[in-house]
């Protein structure tokens, strides 16, 4: 949305909560990552998991529940790009969180002058992940400009700088409105905090993205008690594209949620573990 003020344009762009990190997560991979996501620049991989997250959380904002089988393609679409990412030579910098001290400091220097709206100068360092500078500066619009400007020339973009200018009536907010400078969390904590996650990610029970494929295609093909499958085929047949399918069977058997017996490898669900297993699904 575009404003006219007193002659000046400004954009105003309104998110519901979802959308808000998804920005600010997108943000801050394609910092991290070199590309420019949202422009559809990067590995596809990368790209197919912005756009498969974007869809679950329309349908979650529309109040309609993610089936299993979503659920589990975007826990591995998501660790399919994070081990993309982190071969890169920032990798490590995606989870890496800041230390929230800096609010506490901007706390400290607003104390005085809370209910005014405060311009701030935040000079953030991609190459490690932390924050440079952060003062707070005029009120007066083109003062707050000229130290705009001149900070962008001592912090390039072309070196890894981002040099942001913020006017906040409440230090707490920068937090919130620019959360990839913070570490962004994992989307399952993120649903658990929107007031529509009332079901779905919010309910469901760690588990490993392969582990849980496993388990929903022994849970979708009915495979429950003496109703078997055999090792082989589960591993070449309903499992193929599932790596480690072995390693997700010890797991499986690990929380007794299947039994594995018979010199074929018979495997099934356990009978009476369906409500712990529709948790984890």
């Amino acid at each position: 949305m575009i404003l006219s003020v007193s002659g000046v344009k400004i954009e105003l762009q309104l998110r519901s909560r979802a959308q808000h990190y998804w920005a600010e997560s997108i943000e801050r991979t394609s910092v991290i990552y070199g590309h420019h996501l949202k422009e559809n620049d990067g590995d596809p991989r990368i790209i197919d998991y912005y756009k498969s997250l974007s869809y679950v959380f329309f349908e979650f904002e529309c109040r309609r529940e993610p089936t299993p089988q979503e659920k589990i393609n975007l826990d591995g679409k998501r660790e399919l790009a994070e081990s993309i990412i982190e071969n890169t030579k920032k990798g490590d910098l995606l989870h890496s969180h800041v230390n929230d001290d800096i609010l506490h400091t901007l706390t400290a220097v607003e104390e005085g002058q809370k209910g005014r709206i405060n311009n701030w100068i935040l000079i953030f360092d991609w190459n490690s992940g932390c924050f440079v500078n952060w003062e707070s500066i005029s009120r007066d619009p083109a003062e707050a400009y000229k130290a705009y400007s001149r900070n962008e020339d001592l912090y390039r973009e072309v070196d890894g700088y981002e040099v942001v200018l913020v006017g906040s009536s409440d230090v707490s907010m920068i937090r919130r409105t620019h959360s990839h400078y913070f570490g962004i969390d994992g989307y399952d904590s993120i649903l658990e905090n929107l007031e529509e996650s009332v079901i779905g990610f919010s309910t469901r029970k760690p588990l490993n993205a392969n582990t849980r494929r496993v388990l929903h295609t022994l849970f979708r093909k009915n495979f429950w008690g003496r109703n078997t499958v055999l090792y082989e085929t589960l591993n070449n047949h309903f499992c193929k594209s599932v790596r480690d399918v072995d390693v997700a069977l010890q797991e499986l058997q690990t929380l007794d949620l299947v039994d594995m017996s018979g010199k074929n490898g018979q495997i099934s669900l356990k009978s009476n573990k369906r409500d712990e297993i529709e948790g984890y699904l």
